[in-house]
């Protein structure tokens, strides 16, 4: 009997999101097994139809495999290496030719082992009767479910980084005669006791500043791209660069992105740091991160550290006038207290630029 259902879908059963784990003839009768119901019934005394079931929506299969944790030892059937590609890259350095250039079905094991032939991750599906014994059986959807989660674990924080030593070897081969004697001092024994190496983010950023374009390359493939700014972004300044304009914790604008260990040109949009001309057309810097919607506000102030603003607290107020520390933040325009230009500070409501005559009513609206 043909069914639109199989072993592996997500379905919604009785209004509970379960995954089928058999379809078929079982003892004269044709029955369609959810986890929960072969936890009930073991025996497949109980099962249910067709007509009881629907596919899940893709959310509903997210919230599932989500919460789903895989097993110790799983294996996944795949066709098309493309769907497993990043994964291989990411554990093993590469994908071996047969791999890509083969179009018939193989699975993907969760671990090396050594009853398979070589390359020990993927190997061919006549040989799944081994398998089954000592893997359980996961599908493509909950395998990139759980994938994309490792992916986004690793970006949150990836470090100590956990090198392989196929990786660590990568990065050897094509690192200039001074790196090469570093990294085999520094890795060799770590590499040759546990099989991979723990890199700290201190280390990772010295190497990274001494890539070249190409081993920018190969880095993004071993432990990810550093972020995804781009031109146009606005940025807070985290590092200052000897020689160059932009100083830690100022708020600009990314005018390039280039692959250099300085990649990014950025602009003094606001026109409020005071870079010299010669900096018109922008200034390198080695690390800054996106600016928060407060940073970007505060930046945009019209006004200066040190500079003279007219201040009150309500309407009905008389105007006085402080010195500012040129911050708008969301309760005011920040002023140093008793007209002073430095130490404690208190946001006022109203505020307005000092000008020849008394300003009207203006208040900070957030």
């Amino acid at each position: 009997m043909n069914s639109e259902f199989k072993k592996g879908d997500i379905v919604v059963y009785k209004g509970d999101i379960d995954e089928i784990v058999f379809v078929g003839e079982h003892k004269g009768a044709y029955k369609i097994m959810t986890s929960k119901l072969m936890k009930t019934y073991p025996n497949m005394e109980g099962w249910t139809y067709e007509t009881k079931l629907r596919h899940a929506t893709s959310q509903e299969k997210e919230e599932y495999l989500s919460k789903k944790p895989l097993p110790v030892k799983w294996f996944v059937r795949f066709s098309d290496y493309r769907d497993i590609e990043d994964y291989l890259i990411s554990k093993y350095g590469e994908v071996a030719s047969y791999i890509a250039n083969g179009s018939d079905e193989k699975i993907l094991l969760s671990e090396d082992d050594r009853d398979f032939v070589s390359p020990k991750y993927a190997t061919h599906i006549s040989l799944l009767e081994h398998v089954i014994p000592n893997y359980q059986e996961i599908i493509m959807e909950q395998f990139k479910k759980h994938f994309t989660q490792i992916k986004k674990s690793n970006t949150m924080s990836r470090f100590p980084f956990k090198l392989t030593q196929e990786n660590a070897k990568r990065i050897i081969a094509i690192a200039c005669s001074a790196w090469k004697d570093k990294l085999s001092e520094i890795w060799g024994k770590e590499l040759l006791l546990t099989g991979y190496v723990s890199i700290s983010e201190e280390f990772y950023r010295e190497m990274r500043g001494a890539c070249t374009r190409p081993q920018h390359g190969l880095f993004d493939q071993i432990f990810g791209k550093d972020n995804t700014l781009k031109r146009g972004d606005i940025v807070v300044v985290m590092e200052e660069y000897n020689g160059n304009a932009a100083k830690s914790g100022q708020v600009v604008k990314i005018l390039e992105v280039d692959d250099t260990s300085i990649p990014y040109r950025v602009q003094d949009y606001l026109k409020k740091y005071d870079w010299s001309v010669s900096h018109d057309n922008g200034t390198w810097c080695r690390n800054v991160r996106l600016a928060t919607e407060e940073e970007i506000a505060e930046a945009s102030s019209p006004y200066k550290d040190g500079e003279l603003a007219f201040v009150k607290r309500s309407a009905s107020d008389m105007w006085i006038v402080r010195y500012t520390t040129g911050k708008l933040k969301s309760n005011g325009l920040e002023c140093y207290n008793d007209q002073k230009k430095s130490g404690q500070t208190t946001s006022w409501r109203y505020h307005a630029p000092i000008g020849e005559t008394l300003p009207e009513q203006q208040k900070t609206n957030f």
